[in-house]
């Protein structure tokens, strides 16, 4: 028996399996009309950020760091610009490396 319940979500040394009932809202500073999901994070011992963003508003804002860090979206549905030049609608992926 469990004490707070059951979840399917499960983190290990070597892995995570992130159900969807243990996706946690949180608000980043300098993100407008955006919530984002963390899954993975070098906090949990990852060497990798993994998060889902949702935006509420069509003219959501979030904002990720660039320099050395490797960016890689999928857009599920309605379009993503990047940096103010590339756009991507549902269904497309795009690629950003190290600036």
């Amino acid at each position: 028996m469990e004490l707070f319940g059951t979840t399917r979500t499960r983190v290990a040394a070597r892995h995570a399996l992130i159900a969807e009932d243990g996706y946690v809202p949180s608000v980043f500073p300098g993100w407008i009309g955006t919530t984002g999901f963390v899954h993975l994070s070098p906090a949990m011992g990852s060497r990798v950020n993994q998060l889902t963003v949702v935006f509420d508003e069509d003219d959501g804002q979030a904002l990720f760091p660039t320099g050395e860090n490797e960016h890689v979206f999928y857009v599920e549905s309605g379009e993503l610009t990047w940096n103010g030049k590339s756009a991507v609608a549902g269904g497309g992926l795009l690629h950003s490396c190290c600036n």
